[in-house]
């Protein structure tokens, strides 16, 4: 169930809530500078079936990483919504294809969920479940194309917060930014080298 204050989280005006100031400044730029070159790597694929199941979930994990550098909080409707497209792709996959695609997909999940979750279970104030959440999303993406990508895409968003903790001497910080920019990354790191999905 989406809660309504969880609903005016991801649709309501950002303005209304209030913003923390300079602290995030690298994180906004990060976010929006991995977007501008998600979209443009997607634009400039083939256009399959992983192409569009990639540009289904990008948008709402872009804009639940925004929710959280101005709130702290990932929207269950927008981590929801970006974990429809290869949830529903892995079923489709795993009943017209092959249960194989369906399996490598749950096991890019599992590569960013289980780690997290066991984070969430030991200290809740250290890693969300938000955080948990959209990890589906992302790991689901990833999945697609080898599970093993999880890894590198967390790797990356723990170097990304970690580094801008650093820069901005802010001991807390938001997960979720690192996240979704960790995973872009890693999905143009495999495009640039022809690392390709198996064909549907």
């Amino acid at each position: 169930m989406v809660e309504a204050d969880d609903f005016r989280l991801g649709c309501g005006v950002l303005a209304d809530y209030p913003t923390p100031g300079g602290p995030l400044t690298f994180l906004r730029g990060v976010v929006a500078v991995s977007t501008i070159f998600g979209v443009m790597g997607v634009i400039g694929s083939s256009w399959s079936p992983v192409s569009w199941v990639i540009a289904l979930s990008v948008p709402p994990l872009v804009w639940a990483a925004w929710v959280d550098l101005h709130t702290y909080r990932l929207p269950n409707v927008l981590t929801f919504a970006a974990a429809m497209p290869p949830t529903m792709f892995a079923a489709a996959a795993g009943i017209w294809v092959s249960p194989t695609i369906t399996v490598q997909i749950f096991a890019g999940v599992a590569v960013l969920v289980v780690p997290l979750g066991a984070i969430h279970l030991t200290s809740p104030a250290a890693m969300g479940l938000g955080d948990v959440k959209v990890c589906v999303g992302i790991g689901g993406c990833l999945g697609i194309i080898d599970p093993r990508l999880g890894v590198a895409a967390l790797c990356g968003a723990s170097a990304l917060t970690a580094a801008a903790g650093l820069i901005t001497r802010t001991r807390v910080l938001p997960f979720g930014p690192g996240l979704v920019a960790g995973a872009v990354i890693t999905l143009l790191v495999a495009a640039a080298t022809s690392m390709e999905a198996q064909q549907w």
